[in-house]
C-alpha cells in the first residue's frame, strides 16, 4: 500500500488508520538515541538501583550521576570497572555507550556481550536490547528464535517496549505462530503501563477489530492518550477521526489543527490531509490552526473547541 499519495481523502483515512500495515516494527534500544534519552534510562536506572545492594552499588550510582551531569570521563571511570562482578544496571549502561558511541566509540559486538550479561541477571532493560540486537544482527548473528526468548523474558517482566515488539511477531506471525488474540494482550499491557505507541496501537486494534471486539470508541480514547503524549501518528488518528466523524462530530478545522500538529511531531504523511483540508478553511481557521499547533505541548489536553466553526 502506498502511503505517500492515496488516491482520496477516504483512502487517506484509510492508510492512516491502517492496522497490521502501520504496526511499528521495531523499537530502539531504550534510553540511548541521544545524551537527553540516555539521561532518561540512568533516571529510571537510579530507582532499579535503590533496591540493589550488589557489589558496587555506590560506584554505579555515582557512575549514573556523572553520566547525567555529562561528565564521560568520571562515568567511564567508576562504572568499567564494575564490569566483571558489578550489577547488571551496570553493565547494561556500559552496553548503551558501546552502542551508541556515547563517552565511547561504538562497538556494536562488546555492547552485545554487556546486554548479554546483564540480561543472564534477568535485567528487564538489557533483555530488550539483547532481543533487538538478536533480531537485527547487530553485534551478534541474528536468530530471530534467540530475539524471541529474549523478547519474552524481558516482556514477562512487565518491560513495554519488549511487549510492543513482541506483540508485532504475533501480529504478523514472524518466528512465532500468529495470534492476534495475544497480540492485542500484548500490546494492551503495555498501553496500560502508559507507553505511547502501544497505546496508539491498542487504538488500532480496538478500530479494526484485531484480537478484540471492534469498538470505535475504546479506539478514539486509546489515540487520544497516545496524542496527549506527542505520539506523532496518534495526532494524525485523531485528525482523521474529525474529519470522518467516527465517534466524535465531524469538525474539519479540529481535523486540520491535529494534522498540524503531527506534522510538528515529525509525522510526514499528514502533509497530504492538511494541504487536501486547507481549501476548505477560511484565512481565520487557517490562523487560528496554526497557533493552537504551535502552542501545544504534550502532557496538555488535546483541543476540543475550534472558534469560527
Amino acid at each position: 500500500m502506498n502511503l505517500d499519495k492515496p488516491s482520496d481523502p477516504k483512502s487517506y483515512i484509510n492508510v492512516v488508520l491502517s492496522a497490521r500495515a502501520s504496526f511499528p516494527t521495531l523499537g530502539p534500544f531504550t534510553g540511548v538515541g541521544s545524551r537527553r534519552r540516555l539521561v532518561r534510562a540512568c533516571a529510571a536506572t537510579l530507582f532499579c538501583l535503590s533496591f540493589n545492594l550488589a557489589f558496587g552499588q555506590h560506584a554505579v550510582l555515582d557512575g549514573l550521576a556523572a553520566m547525567r551531569a555529562g561528565d564521560c570521563k568520571r562515568a567511564v571511570n567508576l562504572l568499567e570497572p564494575l564490569e566483571p562482578n558489578g550489577p547488571p544496571e551496570a553493565w547494561k549502561l556500559l552496553g548503551d555507550m558501546y552502542a551508541f558511541g556515547h563517552c565511547k566509540s561504538v562497538d556494536r559486538i562488546r555492547a552485545a556481550r554487556l546486554y548479554s550479561a546483564a540480561a543472564e541477571q534477568g535485567y528487564a532493560p538489557a533483555q530488550y536490547n539483547l532481543a533487538v540486537a538478536y533480531d537485527k544482527g547487530d553485534g551478534v548473528a541474528a536468530n530471530l528464535a534467540t530475539a524471541i526468548d529474549w523478547y519474552t523474558k524481558a516482556a514477562s517482566q512487565g518491560h513495554a517496549d519488549a511487549q510492543s515488539n513482541l506483540a508485532v511477531l504475533y501480529f504478523t506471525g514472524r518466528g512465532v505462530e500468529r495470534d492476534d488474540v495475544k497480540g492485542a494482550d500484548l500490546v494492551e499491557s503495555a498501553a496500560l503501563r502508559g507507553y505511547a505507541p502501544a497505546q496508539d496501537n491498542i487504538g488500532k486494534v480496538y478500530r479494526e477489530g484485531i484480537g478484540r471486539p471492534k469498538d470505535l470508541v475504546k479506539a478514539e480514547s486509546w489515540h487520544r492518550k497516545a496524542a496527549e503524549q506527542g505520539h506523532a501518528q496518534a495526532l494524525a488518528n485523531i485528525g482523521a477521526f474529525y474529519e470522518v466523524g467516527w465517534v466524535v462530530k465531524m469538525n474539519h478545522g479540529l481535523a486540520y489543527t491535529h494534522y498540524l500538529m503531527a506534522q510538528r511531531a515529525g509525522y510526514r504523511q499528514a502533509e497530504e490531509s492538511t494541504n487536501r483540508l486547507r481549501n476548505g478553511l477560511s484565512a481565520n481557521q487557517l490562523a487560528e490552526a496554526q497557533r493552537i499547533a504551535r502552542s501545544w505541548q504534550p502532557g496538555a489536553s488535546l483541543p476540543l473547541i475550534f472558534p469560527y466553526q
